[in-house]
């Protein structure tokens, strides 16, 4: 218990010193975030704030690793390389922080980065659970090694993007991470993943030093840095997660506690190809944008979509207490249901004119504070 407070202690500490430092260095090599038409913030805003949240991390999570043996002990080679592969993604965002990668060169370097993590990962086989097998079917099938694989690749680059899809408002994904990395603690200590529950921990103090320069309005934005990394640190280490050898447990936690991005990223890819545009051309269709659409400001659509973030984890715990796959199955459509009225819940009285002209009085009192970001 002692490790657990210090971790949180130094993690929170280190992302709270270093996030000025980190800052100070994006203006001088000019990683800055240039207001246009689709994006919401009214000034240039400095990026690459994951670059602090990953240091933080990992200063913290080494050090706690050598002064705890009875951790170190445990670190398995697929631990290792899920660590190797947050590094490749921290430079991969920074990389594109600066140089403004195009969709298809960033997809190809993830696919490259994941692969290569999954590759060397020592599981040789994969159990699917049926939870209809008492309607039809058996109780689970065995997936080999290619199967189990592609599937664990395409949760893990669906989250990376994620996250960089939903990072669109000021705090949005550092909270939704915030709030999915503690529903993830929680569940892993629920199933005695006491050294994955420690990753999950180090990954909250971090997230929480660097929110208070991400709240609106933001200092500093988390970037393609950020959004990256932590899309990919929280997929693959819920993975590792949830004890059940089974798929359908392992990935429909993970898919409820991180609902929001999961149903954003969905909705986004189905419009974008109904309409035949590419899957990542930019537009104002994200979950937060038609909110604010709405009449929602920028504070009260992040709360919004805070306050559901955190139903949704309490809707896991419900499911793990439970045990049982076929309620692990309605839970999850009862979570679907929860996501949509997410969505539906902006067409209160908040949708008024007055309530439009608050959200724009925002944006100009933003873009005329003297020196708030830069």
């Amino acid at each position: 218990m002692t490790i657990y407070i210090v971790s949180l202690i130094m993690s929170f500490f280190l992302a709270t010193i270093l996030t000025p430092l980190v800052r100070r260095l994006a203006l001088k090599y000019k990683f800055i975030d240039i207001p246009d038409q689709r994006k919401i913030h009214a000034t240039p805003t400095p990026t690459i704030g994951g670059l602090a949240v990953a240091l933080a991390y990992f200063a913290t999570l080494f050090a706690g690793l050598i002064y705890n043996s009875r951790f170190s002990s445990r670190i398995s080679s697929d631990h290792i390389v899920i660590f190797l592969g947050g590094l490749c993604f921290l430079i991969l965002g920074i990389v594109d922080d600066k140089k403004k990668l195009s969709a298809a060169v960033k997809f190809i370097f993830q696919t490259i980065i994941i692969i290569t993590v999954l590759s060397c990962w020592k599981s040789s086989s994969y159990l699917l659970s049926n939870p209809f097998h008492v309607i039809w079917g058996p109780p689970s099938f065995m997936l080999n090694a290619l199967a189990g694989g592609v599937i664990n690749f395409i949760w893990i680059i669906f989250m990376v993007n994620a996250f960089n899809f939903i990072d669109g408002l000021d705090g949005l994904a550092c909270g939704l991470a915030l709030i999915g990395a503690s529903s993830l603690f929680i569940v892993s200590l629920l199933n005695s993943k006491i050294l994955v529950a420690y990753y999950f921990l180090v990954l909250i103090g971090s997230l929480t030093g660097f929110s208070r320069y991400n709240s609106y309005p933001a200092k500093i934005f988390l970037g393609d840095t950020g959004s990256m990394f932590i899309g990919y640190m929280l997929s693959t280490l819920s993975v590792v997660a949830e004890g059940r050898a089974t798929i359908t447990f392992s990935l429909v936690f993970p898919m409820i506690i991180l609902g929001i991005p999961v149903y954003d990223t969905l909705t986004v890819i189905l419009k974008r190809t109904y309409a035949g545009q590419p899957f990542f051309k930019p537009d104002k269709e994200h979950f937060h944008h038609r909110l604010l659409k709405k009449g929602f400001t920028q504070k009260e659509a992040v709360s919004i979509l805070y306050i559901f973030s955190i139903i949704l984890g309490a809707i896991t715990f419900v499911t793990i207490y439970i045990k049982n796959e076929f309620a692990a199955l309605i839970c999850f459509i009862f979570a679907l249901f929860v996501i949509a009225f997410t969505e539906k819940f902006g067409f209160n009285d908040k949708s008024s004119l007055e309530s439009r002209k608050g959200s724009k009085k925002e944006d100009i009192k933003r873009k005329t504070e003297d020196g708030s970001n830069i």
